[in-house]
């Protein structure tokens, strides 16, 4: 069966129509097709373009004055198609309106056109009969034979695939989550576009594969996606230091024995005491006469023993010496800075490794100056005893390790400003690192090869009952068509004939057309005729009742079984009077409705009347096989909806009347249920108060003084209400107004004087209306 029309858009009037969207009932639920579904709807609305949507299933394209007309179809077996599918869809349709005329009865429109002829089945043979009521016991129904064991496995398949998509969704919706994650995460995978087909890519590059990350590494990742350009850092100066020189010329000068011409022995004897007088001459030679210390005179030739005691040779060492120290303190000064790599250049992955290098450097140059000034220390002692040899136990030899840091520095420093040109390639790896560890640890969360072994076994229970089910199916089509095979043997185009005169004569009393097979050069074909002479000059009616019977015979057409088949019967009464209403409704409840002769069945109207009666269609009472759908059409699009509860409980037009009048007087907030009501609300309003004040005024008097009176002489509620009803319902004379937008305020004060009236005139009435509609008082 057909569950929906989901979408149409450019066909007809349903310039863009969305089911799920439209057709819902008060409780916003969505509402499908049933097994007889009965639609409502004014001429114009869409009915005959609703038809010619299921027509074209048929005919297996799309009706050619809407070829660039687009629809989908949601079918219980076929799945849901659309008009580029027709050519592959398999489905038995069966649609009444007026293609059907125009292709099958041609003669009705056009003297030159013919009847198609179709045979039923004839004469009876008694073998053939007995070959065709075995198979149709073995295909049986839904309570035995094949067709119960395939609608049963078909459950089975229904509930196994319910299950196994169920599954599917729930890992699908497990990756879904994650892609958006991940799709959300802009600043620490930047994947803008990412949804499950690109974590579905993802899970194929990590499956059997180790990308998870550690969280130092991870951290690293993140860093790296962190980091902004940072400018280049020039290499630190490499000094090479000059120890061993500065070693070997400071041991010649410490182990050089030198000797006093005359010597002094207390000075010997104590090197402080031999320091001061040194100093001391300095001071007074050549400056003073009295000593400064003790202030006695110095005595004569005192310079004399002082300079035999600090002969040149000492003082050449001192000066050497004194050299010496200024040669240390300069390669002190060559490393009294620290190496120091400006941190906010530094990359964040390679600033632990050149801090350490740095740490490294630096603890070599300590180590150095500290030597350097133990050498110093070395020197400084000699030069405090001139005359006494020293040594330097040297045991230090990492100098050249001060070299070597800095330049395993200067290798990283180029490193980093490598990265540099690299940083936004770094950033990509870094990302993608990430998004895979993500990924693979997800498979692991959620034991992602088991779930998928899950599916894989459930999809394979699936295919084998659909496969079973299909078996079943294709063989049931097969006796089926053994079963059209037999038939079409006793089929005859005469007893087609008979059959539309039968419903002819018997539903609608009418001896006077009949439909005859006739046979000629070219084989059979039908005429209609008047008595005995062929009929001309066919009234409307006479043409709606011909076509009607005749489509319902040619539903009994050998190799054709309606009772599978979807059945649509577009507005039959058209130009047909009253008295031929009832007997339409006959003909469809006896042939089709009573025995469920369909598989699915459609019947759409226009006549309120015909309406009423189709409620009384067998099954039509029963909500789980019946629905009932209105049809509204405004300026925008024709839309299919649940019908009205009053129009479908009470079906009178009065009621339908009083419904849309109620509607223009209390619109719904955003109007847009209630717009097109206004279009037609000049004609409905007069339709409305001319029924309402028969019946309240049942007299001779002109309608007009009926709504004067009506209104209790209040003349202007009668011009506003008499204006309203004459040039909102004609535009005969005045076309213009049919340019401009519908004065809607005028039309809601309107609608409200009338209903205010009846209110206060008849309160009983008044509420009885409204509780029709389903409007409680």
């Amino acid at each position: 069966m057909i569950s929906k029309i989901s979408n149409v858009c450019d066909f007809g009037p349903f310039s863009k129509f969305n089911w799920d969207t439209t057709v819902k009932d008060q409780d916003d639920n969505i509402i499908e097709f049933n097994k007889l579904n009965i639609i409502y709807g004014r001429n114009y609305s869409g009915k005959t373009t609703l038809s010619r949507i299921l027509r074209s299933i048929k005919q297996k394209s799309v009706h050619e004055d809407y070829l660039n007309a687009k629809f989908d179809i949601e079918h219980s077996t076929c799945g849901s198609f659309c008009q580029d599918d027709l050519e592959d869809i398999d489905v038995d349709v069966r649609v009444y309106n007026s293609d059907f005329v125009k292709d099958n009865l041609k003669w009705l429109q056009d003297k030159d056109g013919n009847i198609q002829p179709f045979a039923i089945v004839g004469s009876k043979n008694i073998e053939i009969e007995k070959k065709v009521k075995t198979l149709e016991n073995e295909i049986g129904n839904e309570k035995s034979g094949l067709t119960k064991e395939s609608e049963e496995t078909h459950k089975r398949y229904l509930s196994q695939k319910t299950l196994a998509d169920k599954t599917e969704k729930n890992l699908e919706g497990k990756l879904r989550d994650q892609a958006r994650e991940i799709k959300n995460n802009s600043v620490r995978y930047n994947v803008p576009t990412y949804n499950i087909a690109s974590i579905k890519t993802d899970i194929r590059k990590v499956h059997g594969k180790k990308y998870t990350l550690t969280e130092e590494e991870q951290v690293k990742h993140q860093q790296t996606i962190n980091e902004t350009v940072r400018p280049n850092i020039e290499p630190r100066r490499v000094v090479i230091p000059n120890y061993e020189k500065l070693v070997e010329s400071a041991t010649n000068l410490l182990t050089k024995e030198i000797s006093p011409s005359k010597t002094i022995k207390e000075l010997l004897e104590d090197p402080n005491l031999q320091e001061w007088v040194r100093k001391g001459s300095q001071l007074h030679r050549g400056k003073r006469n009295l000593c400064a210390f003790c202030g006695n005179e110095i005595p004569s030739g005192l310079w004399e023993k002082i300079d035999a005691h600090f002969n040149k040779e000492s003082e050449t060492l001192r000066k050497e010496l004194q050299t010496e120290i200024e040669h240390v303190d300069n390669e002190i000064d060559l490393f009294k800075s620290k190496v120091v790599v400006p941190d906010a250049s530094i990359y964040s992955q390679l600033r632990k490794q050149i801090y350490s290098q740095q740490d490294e450097a630096n603890n070599f140059i300590s180590e150095y100056k500290k030597n350097l000034n133990k050498l110093k220390k070395a020197i400084n002692k000699r030069l405090n005893n001139i005359f006494a040899t020293t040594t330097y136990d040297n045991n230090y030899d990492n100098a050249d390790k001060i070299v070597i840091a800095i330049e395993n520095i200067n290798k990283s420093i180029e490193q980093n400003n490598l990265l540099t040109s690299k940083i936004d390639e770094e950033k990509v790896q870094a990302r993608q690192s990430l998004r895979l560890h993500t990924v693979q640890t997800l498979l692991s969360t959620i034991d992602y090869d088991k779930e998928k072994q899950n599916i894989l076994d459930q999809n394979k229970n699936r295919d084998s009952l659909k496969e079973e089910r299909d078996t079943l199916i294709n063989l049931i089509e097969r006796k089926r068509l053994e079963i059209r095979t037999l038939k079409s043997e006793l089929s005859d185009e005469t007893k087609g004939a008979e059959e539309v005169n039968n419903y002819l004569r018997h539903f609608f009393g009418h001896d006077a057309l009949t439909l005859s097979s006739e046979k000629d050069e070219t084989g059979s074909r039908f005429v209609l005729k008047r008595g005995e002479e062929k009929a001309h000059n066919l009234s409307e009616g006479e043409c709606s009742l011909v076509a009607f019977c005749y489509f319902i015979a040619k539903l009994q057409e050998a190799g054709f079984e309606s009772k599978n088949s979807i059945i649509w019967i577009d507005d039959p009464i058209s130009s047909l009077d009253n008295n031929h209403v009832f007997f339409t409704f006959s003909l469809i409840e006896n042939a089709l409705a009573k025995n469920q002769n369909y598989e699915q069945l459609f019947i759409s109207t226009h006549n309120l009347e015909f309406l009423k009666y189709l409620k009384r269609l067998t099954w039509a009472n029963k909500e789980k096989k019946a629905n009932f759908f209105i049809i509204e059409n405004d300026s925008k699009c024709a839309r299919l909806r649940p019908m009205p509860s009053h129009l479908k409980k009470y079906i009178t037009e009065f009621n339908y009347l009083f419904s849309v009048i109620y509607k223009c007087a209390h619109p719904k907030p955003n109007g847009e249920d209630t717009f097109d009501y206004y279009y037609s609300f000049g004609n409905n309003l007069r339709k409305f108060l001319e029924a309402y004040l028969f019946y309240k005024y049942p007299n001779q008097t002109k309608v007009i003084n009926k709504i004067d009176r009506f209104f209790d002489g209040d003349h202007q509620s009668t011009k506003l209400v008499n204006r309203v009803i004459n040039e909102y319902s004609h535009l005969e004379e005045i076309f213009d107004r049919s340019t401009t937008p519908i004065d809607i305020p005028e039309m809601k004060k309107s609608a409200l004087y009338v209903l205010d009236t009846i209110k206060c005139k008849d309160p009983d009435q008044y509420e009885a209306l409204l509780t029709s509609v389903n409007i409680v008082p």
